[in-house]
């Protein structure tokens, strides 16, 4: 698990959260790696991704590049499904800042003098 999670930190960024367990199937070892769904998106590669295969090397991901799951397969993101990635972002982050606008103005106006300055 340790390569795993140093490979991720090499090449991909924000690093995700990830699961990695073997099972046995008809005698045979299997290793599952899960990957979370994470807040922070979008997941993009950092550097250039290549297997060698013999004497030759095979570019497999680029730096920059995004990918999605779509029906099944990891595949290149497209130019709507990186700016839908974005615009869901935005969206939580949104969100979030309201929850906690919400939060400041539900306390009392005695606990709000204390910290801020009012006239």
């Amino acid at each position: 698990m340790a390569e795993i999670n140093n490979l991720t930190k090499n090449f991909i960024e924000p690093i995700p959260r990830l699961e990695f367990k073997i099972v046995k199937v008809d005698e045979k070892e299997i290793g599952i790696l899960y990957i979370y769904s994470g807040e922070q998106k979008p997941f993009l590669f950092k550097q250039d991704g290549t297997i060698i295969e013999g004497k030759n090397s095979k570019r497999i991901f680029g730096k920059g590049d995004i990918y999605v799951r779509r029906s099944g397969q990891s595949e290149k993101a497209t130019y709507s499904e990186i700016r839908k990635i974005i615009e869901d972002e935005l969206i939580r982050l949104r969100d979030k800042l309201f929850e906690g606008i919400k939060k400041v103005t539900s306390l009392p106006i005695e606990f709000l003098k204390n910290i801020i300055f009012v006239e």
